[in-house]
């Protein structure tokens, strides 16, 4: 039975980008029992693409950032399901986690973390070919366990995209109870970002426009702490493992890269 599209918003900069890396499973991990999952699919570059599966067996593939990636009916990508992460459904992961090949997929980015590249690698760097935006997205950037960031550029608009595990919605600007990330560095200067997407319910995943001047504050000085905010808690991330995320990788959106 074919997967159901409930919802496509055709804006380049509210998505995740096509087939993101995460950790492979030596093989996949078969879960019945579970329908209706909500899960972004990561096979369609430009849009913010949502199925609900309407199959009740879905294939777990792998994980990144305490996310499961799975297939069911004709959908690809993370689990956006909340529910889908509760404690008995972790016995998943476990199980998962006991393979020898994830073992060492683990060991090897563990190893890699403490030799960060400062080299600019990019998903995306090109024009797009229906409105002709010039489009450059950076790799995923991990920052501490529970944090990852992506930096965007959209002609000569500038992103932040923070990526977290659930605080309820990331609710945009607009909102009377708006998302925010507050980003404090070693010398205290501080600085606000708030949600430049739509609504997103399904994990916080806040996008945030980056002027030149808070470009440069940001390369003054390492993070001391970052706090994220959603729609129902906060989370504060001080275990850092990149501090100097921003003085690194900034530069890659500062100008577009010779093709």
């Amino acid at each position: 039975m074919k997967t159901k599209i409930i919802t496509t918003i055709l804006l380049v900069f509210f998505t995740s980008i096509t087939a993101q890396e995460y950790i492979k499973f030596d093989k996949p991990v078969e879960v019945k029992g579970i329908a209706k999952l909500r899960i972004r699919n990561e096979a369609k570059p430009y849009s913010d693409v949502i199925c609900i599966s309407d199959s009740d067996t879905l294939k777990i593939m792998g994980y990144k950032n305490k996310m499961f990636y799975a297939i069911v009916d004709d959908c690809e990508g993370f689990i956006a399901s909340t529910s889908f992460y509760s404690t008995p459904l972790l016995d998943v992961y476990k199980r998962a986690a006991s393979h020898k090949e994830l073992a060492l997929a683990e060991i090897e980015a563990s190893e890699s973390l403490n030799n960060f590249s400062t080299e600019c690698e990019y998903t995306s760097n090109e024009v797009d070919e229906f409105n002709g935006d010039r489009v450059l997205f950076t790799k995923d950037l991990k920052v501490s366990d529970d944090l990852w960031v992506t930096f965007k550029r959209i002609n000569n608009d500038k992103y932040i995209v923070f990526e977290a595990m659930d605080l309820g919605c990331t609710a945009p600007f607009s909102y009377q109870n708006k998302s925010f990330v507050k980003v404090k560095l070693e010398n205290d200067d501080i600085l606000t970002f708030y949600h430049r997407g739509k609504i997103d319910c399904n994990h916080f995943n806040l996008m945030g426009k980056v002027s030149n001047s808070e470009i440069k504050r940001l390369k003054e000085s390492p993070i001391k702490s970052i706090r994220l905010l959603g729609t129902d808690s906060f989370f504060d991330v001080d275990d850092l493992k990149r501090p100097s995320v921003f003085q690194d990788m900034l530069s890659c959106i500062e100008s577009f890269p010779a093709n």
